[in-house]
């Protein structure tokens, strides 16, 4: 239904905030990250859509891989000591 509203009102950001919540709760992270996008471009000044298309692009950047406890912490002591 969301995706019918946002051809029936494509300005309307507010639509297309809440398409990308869906898609991320369906775990579609590039359709969430789109649908962020646009929102973040029909309403620029929204901290919402500019915080969700943040987490979004953070998410780009995650490994899955898993980190030791051990390697985060000598990770952390090099940064705390330069």
């Amino acid at each position: 239904m969301l995706e019918r509203d946002a051809k029936l009102a494509p300005n309307n950001a507010d639509i297309f905030f809440r398409l990308g919540k869906l898609r991320y709760l369906l775990d579609e992270y590039d359709q969430a990250e789109a649908a962020f996008k646009t929102a973040c471009e029909k309403a620029p000044k929204d901290y919402e859509c500019l915080l969700m298309l943040a987490l979004m692009q953070q998410k780009q950047y995650e490994k899955p891989a898993t980190i030791s406890i051990s390697t985060m912490r000598s990770r952390r002591s090099r940064r705390c000591t330069n």
